[in-house]
């Protein structure tokens, strides 16, 4: 037995010994007792399944299954970054050529193209544990250049498996970094769990594709560095992406990545712009473009135009807009950071103007975007996760949000029950605050680990999963089922208490267990997409509602049978309004508020946090009501990118342009 469990039953026998002394002195009164027992059930459970959580590991998988879900994840991370790649039009029919030049002494040849990719797969594949760094200008071209590359490390049978992975977020210092690869994996493929990912990395099956050391705070690079020195063996391969002025800086504090290449990506030349803008030009604005191109100024504006970034921008708000090209020509005058400044500031103009694709005005556009940027920055990330927008709630707020929706559920039923003493609202209040409580007490007093869940009811190979399940979560129930128990016991009698703690501990075990099989951590690789995820999610809160209130029925005809059949005096009938309440507003609070695992398992539900989130946000004015929808027409228009689960503004430059206040950009 672990120190966890013997603690758990130790405080756990002095919860349950408390409420045998305090029915025994103060009497038998339901009401009064009523949101005690809940209580008292909600912390013994969280005991149990703090000690449960950490008890045995999971087993380690066997090579077969290894190789296959290798198989799987690659299969899933080329069907996500193709769909990416084609949506950041990096197989347009006028693609853009993007050079590049190797440091000395790498294993790479000293200079390169975009389009001659096999100069960089070659030599990167032709042993083990290579590493390269792509290193430029902001915009560059890098993380696109690292996509390609992708794709055909991909196309390679053999290979281990490219994963992209943003480096926002990590902090080098706190975690160490094959931590934060596994738990990275698991959360953006959450059909690889932890056991597998550590799994596949130590078979040298995965090879980190991680985007953006530069947005690590300037005090957590050189360690970032230090820590990939330390941790990679000689097989580990890795390809990183920095800013070049950042790198130059990491490197001179700590010691070079060992053994990479370097790579830098070269500013598009002037010629490749005008022929890039000529190819791309519309017919309708050929003579407009014709004149720009042919004036005086036109090599200067090449010059500002010198990213990938910058052509996109100006594509969207120029090419593909009536927008007077002339004006670029008049900015290239006060310097490239002006005409950067105006293709920043013009992309939200272009893709919500009146008659376009857009449902949402500009104005309205601009105000979310830039809030929801100056939430990201807030909190340190480029990852805009729809299950996180509660942490953009003032502190506490999603919590109270969700007390208030389960009180107002529990006082609803026991009105309808026709319960209507003081006291019993009064009870039923503290009834919902307690799983509120007990929630956030096991979370630790936050919201973290929320993740979205999906629906498998695929009986293949589950069985013994789901019999597991049942049994574990009969055991957890035994203690609520205990406090019942003696409640039944003062109130009716040994022999109708021993049946009704049975019954609620099988109830419970069965309805949780089975509702604990059905769900699956929803994956968002593949051609999975966030607004699929709040589907799958609310699908699965709606299967838990259902077996909540099912359970409930049962538990009413329990009720029913020892109440009124066993012995129908005339205290028994009266007490049946309070059971059949207690149980039905329960049993509903558990399903909206809790995830079926339990109270001792695991946090809310993401898709009533996101709801409550939302619709706070939205009666601020801080997002739209239909913010799913919204999010997925700016990925499709292209102001937000999709990185596994979740989405990104495409460049950081665009999220702090728009995170900016209006009259300083």
């Amino acid at each position: 037995m672990s120190w966890r469990m013997a603690a758990a039953g130790v405080l756990s026998a002095g919860i349950v010994g408390a409420l045998v002394v305090g029915l025994w002195l103060r009497g038998t009164e339901f009401a009064s007792w009523l949101a005690g027992i809940a209580g008292s059930g909600v912390i013994i459970t969280g005991l149990f399944g703090w000690a449960l959580r950490g008890s045995a590991p999971a087993p380690e998988p066997t090579r077969d299954e290894v190789r296959e879900s290798a198989q799987i994840l690659a299969e899933a991370v080329d069907s996500q970054w193709t769909g990416e790649a084609a949506n950041r039009h990096l197989f347009g029919a006028t693609p853009l050529r993007v050079g590049w030049t190797a440091h000395a002494g790498s294993f790479l040849p000293a200079r390169g193209t975009s389009e001659e990719l096999d100069q960089l797969v070659v030599p990167f594949t032709a042993g083990a544990g290579r590493r390269l760094v792509i290193i430029g200008a902001a915009g560059a071209g890098k993380t696109c250049v690292a996509i390609l590359m992708m794709l055909e490390l991909l196309r390679r049978n053999g290979l281990p498996v490219p994963i992209f992975l943003s480096l926002s977020g990590w902090q080098p210092r706190r975690e160490p970094y094959r931590t934060w690869l596994v738990r990275r994996i698991a959360e953006d493929h959450p059909s690889v769990d932890p056991a597998m990912a550590r799994a596949l990395f130590r078979a040298g099956l995965i090879t980190p594709v991680l985007d953006g050391l530069d947005e690590l705070p300037a005090s957590e690079r050189a360690a970032a560095f230090r820590q990939l020195n330390s941790c990679l063996g000689p097989a580990d391969s890795l390809i990183i992406t920095c800013r070049t002025r950042e790198y130059e800086r990491i490197i001179a504090e700590a010691e070079p990545l060992t053994a990479a290449a370097v790579v830098e990506i070269d500013a598009v030349a002037a010629d490749d712009v005008i022929a890039y803008l000529a190819a791309a030009i519309p017919p309708r604005a050929r003579q407009a473009w014709d004149a720009v191109l042919g004036d005086e100024r036109a090599a200067a504006m090449a010059g500002a135009l010198d990213r990938p970034l910058m052509l996109w921008l100006l594509r969207k708000t120029y090419l593909e807009t009536a927008r007077d090209p002339r004006e670029l020509l008049d900015a290239v005058q006060a310097g490239p950071e002006v005409v950067h400044a105006r293709l920043l500031d013009g992309l939200v103009t272009a893709l919500y103007e009146p008659g376009g694709r857009s449902l949402w005005p500009e104005d309205q556009a601009r105000s979310w975007f830039g809030f929801l940027a100056r939430h990201l920055i807030r909190l340190g990330t480029h990852d805009l996760a729809w299950w996180q927008l509660h942490r953009a709630l003032p502190r506490h707020c999603a919590p109270l949000a969700l007390g208030a929706v389960a009180a107002a559920t529990v006082l609803t039923t026991f009105m309808l029950a026709g319960v209507t003493t003081p006291m019993a609202w009064v009870n039923a209040a503290v009834i919902a605050e307690m799983f509120i409580l007990g929630l956030e007490a096991e979370l630790g007093g936050g919201t973290r680990d929320i993740e979205p869940m999906r629906v498998d009811l695929t009986m293949m190979g589950r069985v013994r999963l789901l019999a597991g399940r049942i049994a574990g979560r009969m055991l957890v129930a035994t203690p609520i089922g205990a406090c019942f128990t003696i409640l039944a016991m003062v109130l009716f009698g040994p022999q109708e208490a021993v049946g009704i703690g049975l019954t609620f501990i099988v109830l419970s075990g069965v309805a949780i267990g089975v509702v604990d099989w059905a769900q699956r951590a929803f994956d968002a690789g593949g051609s999975a997409s966030p607004r699929s995820a709040i589907s799958a999610d609310r699908t699965a809160t709606l299967l838990v509602l259902f077996v909540g209130i099912t359970t409930c029925a049962v538990a009413t005809l329990v009720a029913l049978w020892f109440g009124l059949v066993v012995d129908g005096s005339e205290s028994r009938i009266a007490s049946f309004p309070y059971v059949l309440s207690a149980a039905a507003a329960l049993g509903f609070v558990f399903a909206l508020v809790g995830r079926p695992r339990g109270l001792a398992f695991g946090p809310y539900r993401a898709w009533p946090l996101y709801v409550v989130s939302r619709w706070y946000l939205t009666l601020r004015g801080r997002c739209p009501a239909r913010l799913g929808r919204f999010l997925g027409e700016a990925h499709e228009l292209g102001v937000l990118r999709q990185v596994g689960g979740v989405y990104q503004f495409r460049h950081a430059d665009l999220r702090d342009h728009l995170a900016a206040p209006e009259g300083s950009r």
